[in-house]
């Protein structure tokens, strides 16, 4: 059996296993990964993926905050996409949209968003 799903709808699906594997842990989002790239590797599709975290000027992290394993959900985001790589654009535009005052923007392709965090500016000289 096949099934066909167009760009939105498997980016929506990816969207919901991230969310889950979020949950298992790090091995369940390592183990996810390798799934994605295989079956994208079969279709012939490139997924350009950026997650992004920041803290908002002036407000401090809350107490249980343990970079890089925990972090306030609300001040992080995943972008990705299939079109073409992610440019600084796409992180401004997501932060235009979800924060309110950003400061200290870090950037990892990290799935698991435990290694490679970097400033924005210096991931986008």
């Amino acid at each position: 059996m096949n099934i066909t799903l167009n760009a939105e709808q498997y980016t929506a699906l990816v969207a919901l296993a991230r969310r889950g594997a979020t949950v298992e842990g790090t091995d369940a989002i390592l183990k996810l990964e390798e799934f994605l790239r295989q079956t994208e590797k079969q279709a012939g599709v490139t997924r350009f993926f950026l997650w992004v975290r920041w803290q908002e000027a002036k407000q401090p992290l809350p107490p249980t905050t343990n970079f890089p394993s925990v972090w306030p959900p609300s001040l992080q985001q995943i972008i990705e996409r299939l079109d073409r790589p992610i440019a600084r654009v796409d992180v401004e535009a997501m932060l235009k949209e979800n924060a309110t005052n950003p400061a200290t923007v870090l950037v990892t392709q990290d799935p698991a968003g435990q290694v490679g965090w970097t400033e924005l500016n210096v991931y986008f000289p």
